[in-house]
């Protein structure tokens, strides 16, 4: 599986915050199938972030602890970045960066965030040759009403969901509502989010367990891999 979503670099964000809690998010992320993770650390709009050079010096810091205690593992490196106003003359300036290098970029709005909002910034990164990996999509209160999603990915957006999601009882309405979105074939990625090994770790059991008794062997392929192997490769 690819996780295109996980703020494991060390001492970066409110992800892991050493080095040794890096190692366990990383060893539980394998254990349970992972071979791809990219780092994508938060880029917030007020301009409190670390630079691209120092996130790449932690991130091959990160590689050499890791060694070869993951056979088969490859890490990469992204943001999640805060959409503001600026976003596409930061992204021309390369202050931000993207999915792996590619030209997808993983984007968050406020939560709280208007329509016209979501909509006129993912026109507003295509239109500048970026395509928008739209963050838990679940979040949104305006994306959950109907067709909204459906107009995004028309548009040419991308829709990320969290595993943690699709976790809970049934009579859940926010897990209700997720399932639904995946049954429907409306969520291109899922992804961890994951923030530490305790409370926002990268366990995926739970949500795997009910995908494997939902969906295709296909279905599932395409939502933990295959659509972000695509979208590394520039295929999608």
């Amino acid at each position: 599986m690819i996780d295109l979503h996980a703020h494991i670099l060390p001492q970066v964000d409110d992800g892991a915050d050493s080095m040794e809690e890096t190692m366990r998010m990383i060893a539980m992320a394998y254990e349970q199938g992972f071979r791809r993770i990219i780092a994508t650390p938060h880029y917030r709009a007020d301009g409190t972030n670390k630079s691209i050079e120092e996130l790449t010096e932690i991130l091959d810091q990160v590689r050499a602890a890791a060694g070869n205690r993951f056979p088969g593992l490859s890490l990469g490196l992204g943001q999640e970045v805060q959409y503001f106003e600026g976003i596409v003359e930061a992204l021309s300036r390369q202050e931000i960066l993207t999915i792996a290098g590619s030209r997808y970029i993983l984007v968050e709005f406020s939560y709280g965030a208007s329509w016209n909002t979501v909509y006129r910034g993912v026109r507003k990164l295509l239109a500048a040759g970026c395509c928008p990996v739209i963050a838990h999509v679940e979040r949104y209160a305006e994306l959950r009403k109907e067709g909204r999603l459906e107009q995004l990915a028309g548009a040419g957006g991308i829709l990320q969901m969290n595993f943690s999601s699709l976790t809970g009882k049934i009579w859940n309405s926010s897990v209700r509502w997720c399932r639904k979105q995946v049954l429907g074939g409306r969520i291109h990625v899922l992804s961890t989010d994951c923030h530490n090994s305790v409370s926002r770790k990268p366990d995926v059991r739970e949500a795997m367990t009910w995908l494997q008794k939902s969906c295709s062997a296909g279905q599932i392929q395409e939502m933990t891999s295959r659509n972000a192997e695509n979208m590394l490769k520039e295929k999608m």
